[in-house]
Order: C-alpha cells, then sequence, then structure tokens
C-alpha cells in the first residue's frame, strides 16, 4: 500500500474499529477527525525505522505504530471520497447484510455451515433483486476480469427511493422496518455526498451519526468496510472543507471517463483528439455542473 499504513483500521484516521460503534464517542465529533497527514505518517515512518531498515513493532501497539507496515511512498494527503467507488462498496456492503438477515445469521463471519446458509441466502436475494429491477448484482463480470458485475449506475439506482421497497422486500419481514431505516439513512447520506450542491452540514452530520447510532444499537454484528467508514464518520467534515458542498465535482468520475482513452493513445492519429478530450475533463467545476439550491439532509428522503 502506497500510503504505508496497510495494518491501519482507517486511512484518514487513528481511530480503532471498537471506536466506531462506541456510543459515548459516537457522538462526540473529535474523536473521528480527519487527523492523518502524509507529513506525520513520514514523521512515524522515520520514528520507528530501525538500523536494519525495519520497522520497529511488537504486539498491541496500534496506538503507537498507528497500522504502519511499510515506508509511505505518497506525499500528499488522501483526504478524499470517490464517489462510484462507494456507490459500488457501499451495495456490496448492504447486500452482505442482506444475505446475512435473510438467513437469520447475525454474525459478519462467514465460515464452515454459516457459509452455506449464507450463500443459499445469498441466490435467493440476487435472483429477486434481478427479477425486480433487472440488475446482476454481486456477480462475477463476464468479461474474466477481477471485481463484480455491479457498476456505479447500478449503485445509483440501488438506492433510489425508487427501488427502496423491492431491496427491502428481500430481507424478512421481521428485520425489514429496521433494514429499510438503514437503507433509507444510507441512501440519502449518499446522495447528499455525491451531490455538487450546498449541503447543511450540522443536519447531513446529524444524519450520520444517527446512522451510526443505528447500528450500535440494533445490528451490533455488522462490521463497516474501510469505504463505508469514510463516508460515515468522514463525509461531513469533508463537505465542510468543501466549503459545505457536496463531493460530487470533485469525484473521480471525470478522471476514470478517461481510461479507455488512455488504453488507445498508441492508435494513429488519436494524439489530435487528445487536447480536445482532455479540455472536455479539465473544465472548471462551474463549467461542468452550474451549482443550484441547497441539499436539505432530512429525514425522509
Amino acid at each position: 500500500m502506497e500510503s504505508g499504513l496497510g495494518g491501519a483500521d482507517c486511512l484518514l484516521c487513528t481511530s480503532r474499529r471498537s471506536d466506531w460503534k462506541d456510543l459515548k464517542k459516537l457522538v462526540d465529533f473529535d474523536c473521528f477527525a480527519i487527523d492523518r497527514t502524509a507529513a506525520k505518517t513520514l514523521d512515524l515512518y522515520k520514528q520507528l525505522l530501525k538500523d536494519d531498515g525495519e520497522i520497529e513493532k511488537s504486539k498491541d501497539d496500534y496506538n503507537t505504530r498507528q497500522g504502519l507496515i511499510s515506508k509511505p511512498l505518497l506525499s500528499s494527503d488522501q483526504h478524499f471520497i470517490t464517489i462510484t467507488h462507494q456507490y459500488i462498496n457501499g451495495v456490496t456492503w448492504i447486500l452482505k447484510i442482506i444475505y446475512h438477515l435473510r438467513s437469520s445469521v447475525l454474525n459478519w463471519s462467514e465460515r464452515g455451515v454459516i457459509k452455506e446458509q449464507i450463500n443459499k441466502a445469498r441466490e435467493l436475494v440476487l435472483n429477486e433483486i434481478e427479477k425486480a429491477t433487472g440488475f446482476r448484482l454481486d456477480k462475477c463480470e463476464l468479461t474474466g476480469n477481477s471485481g463484480t458485475s455491479t457498476t456505479g449506475g447500478q449503485g445509483r439506482r440501488f438506492f433510489s427511493f425508487e427501488l427502496r421497497k423491492a431491496i427491502v422486500k428481500t430481507v424478512r419481514s421481521n428485520y425489514q422496518k429496521s433494514f429499510e431505516k438503514l437503507l433509507q439513512l444510507y441512501s440519502v447520506i449518499l446522495r447528499a455526498v455525491s451531490s455538487t450542491e450546498s449541503v447543511d452540514v450540522p443536519k447531513f452530520r446529524q444524519l450520520t451519526v444517527d446512522f451510526s447510532v443505528l447500528i450500535a444499537k440494533e445490528f451490533p454484528w455488522i462490521d463497516y468496510s474501510m469505504t463505508t467508514h469514510s463516508l460515515i464518520f468522514h463525509s461531513a467534515e469533508l463537505i465542510f472543507r468543501n466549503n459545505s458542498r457536496g463531493l460530487g465535482e470533485i469525484s473521480e468520475d471525470a478522471l476514470e471517463s478517461t481510461n479507455k482513452d488512455v488504453r488507445n493513445f498508441h492508435l494513429d492519429g488519436f494524439w489530435l483528439e487528445l487536447p480536445k478530450k482532455l479540455f472536455e475533463v479539465t473544465k472548471s467545476p462551474q463549467q461542468i455542473s452550474p451549482s443550484a439550491g441547497t441539499v436539505e439532509a432530512v429525514n425522509g428522503v
């Protein structure tokens, strides 16, 4: 890992996974402030570097080493959220929750007999979702590439209000009420973060707190992924840093849209089109998407 933080619970903060469900800490914004920087990580590396070139390590030393396992190669802070990956990984995370609720396995682990139960539930759930929405989610790509069939566009539709009832129906009836609340909150948070409009940060932050408290109280068996943790615990601060605007205009989407161009760069004559193509993806935010209005982060959306 280029950051050198291959053993870290989070690349943005030094909190531990156990903190993420601590009800006292969940309401204290300072507990999850973005406090990792490239400079701090490099300084820590220099402090822990031994004469033999290895990092000094000992048992239960996270408070000292903070997940550092190798020399950091990055010189810039990685203080951002990648929107498309949030949608794709968010679908994967929510689907895993659904599989466990469908099989009544309230344990994040998937081993032995439990794994068989989860796989059966997974097949049923995915078939029901495909029948209701036409989406082939959480399946290996037909191209043979790594990853799943879930796309960013499908992720946005998955979390839409229009499909919410169909998604909730895949869960056993006794879990549907609490799961619907979880899905609704997560959806609102995602849409606010991926917007390009003004966001009421205090209201938005309260939504993220409500979500984390819901997980801690009603779904304590669920583990956050690093991606979902960054969304729930750090998006409010990132939006505040972005002049209280959603992060949609600084997502990775425009950059990834040029991947095909880069792969085809060797084609005859392609270089003639390159200046125009680069201009199209490097326009100012005002040129790409004029902002308008305010995103009200409220329940019931």
